[in-house]
């Protein structure tokens, strides 16, 4: 059996399984929405210990807390590599992560395949952030990737796999917009890194060069960062204030000063997120390569992280 072949028959197996008992979007949309207002945080026991996929009602379809993050991953690797592929921000695939991570506190991973999900998350956020692709072309990169790793000239509008991802992503658009309640513009650490560090979009060569290089570094983390579910655990300024950490760390340069201060977040908080992220991780460490990400985090302890990226002002004085 071929590569090919070999992928494409694992990917259709587990959806098979995830076909089972999905509720039709149309049901979600009779008479008036009620929409309710979630500021989608939850503990780590809730993650734990109530997520959908542990409670489903069939035992044998539950799924534990390790294979949950591993799943989480999965999805996040295969969602920027179809950003990439076309040729997206970065700020899209960090909306659309957090898009995924959020709904799957709402709905399991045994009836929802996270690439079916991350697809139509990542098409949601080309529209939210204003890069929309062609929905033809969203799904043939999606189709490709999900099927075989890369591009495929087999996915073309003339063949079935072709309908039938578009069917899916059509029909999950919805789902996923009610299951989020309409809530698909979150705040982007991407873009709070960028104003914190005063960068300019302007092509004129204005950016200070040692504020570039901290930007770059900070969005290779904070991609990292979103294959863990760190975006439902702590306010995305945390989120962005443990990015710019990790860069300095990694490069052992300054932060501008009051970086922290701007984020109105303290060391401690960024600790906190530090030590979850790194326990996280370890549940991605039995995965092959590209999935585990501990190797790319520097090793900190508390005495460290306190100190890192400090910047001293012309009184003498910390930042902080």
């Amino acid at each position: 059996m071929s590569i090919q072949s070999k992928h494409e028959e694992n990917y259709n197996q587990d959806r098979v399984k995830s076909q089972k008992n999905i509720t039709s979007p149309a049901e979600y949309f009779e008479g008036v929405i009620d929409v309710p207002v979630y500021d989608w945080l939850f503990t780590m026991e809730q993650i734990q210990r109530e997520s959908p996929s542990r409670r489903l009602t069939n035992v044998k379809q539950r799924i534990g807390f390790t294979e949950e993050c591993q799943k989480r991953a999965k999805g996040i690797v295969y969602l920027f590599a179809c950003n990439k592929q076309m040729k997206l921000s970065r700020c899209v695939a960090l909306t659309a992560s957090i898009l995924f991570h959020r709904f799957y506190m709402k709905r399991d991973f045994t009836n929802y395949h996270y690439f079916e999900i991350a697809a139509t998350c990542l098409f949601i956020a080309s529209k939210s952030e204003e890069c929309r692709r062609k929905l033809s072309d969203v799904v043939k990169v999606c189709a490709s990737i999900a099927l075989t790793g890369r591009m495929s000239n087999k996915v073309t509008e003339e063949s079935k796999i072709y309908w039938k991802w578009k069917d899916v992503i059509v029909n999950l658009e919805e789902l996923i917009l009610e299951v989020l309640c309409f809530d698909v513009t979150p705040v982007n650490p991407y873009k709070i890194c960028f104003d914190i560090l005063d960068l300019s979009e302007d092509d004129d060569n204005s950016n200070d060069e040692h504020e570039d290089k901290l930007f770059s570094t900070c969005t290779n983390f904070l991609e990292l960062l979103s294959r863990l579910p760190l975006s439902i655990l702590f306010p995305v300024n945390v989120i962005c204030g443990l990015g710019l950490l990790l860069s300095c760390a990694s490069s052992e340069v300054q932060l501008p000063s009051n970086a922290f201060n701007k984020l109105q977040i303290s060391r401690e908080e960024i600790w906190r997120s530090y030590c979850t992220a790194m326990k996280l991780a370890q549940s991605l460490e039995s995965l092959r390569q590209p999935f585990p990400i501990l190797s790319h985090i520097p090793k900190l302890n508390h005495k460290s992280a306190m100190g890192i990226g400090e910047n001293v002002d012309k009184d003498g004085g910390d930042e902080n």
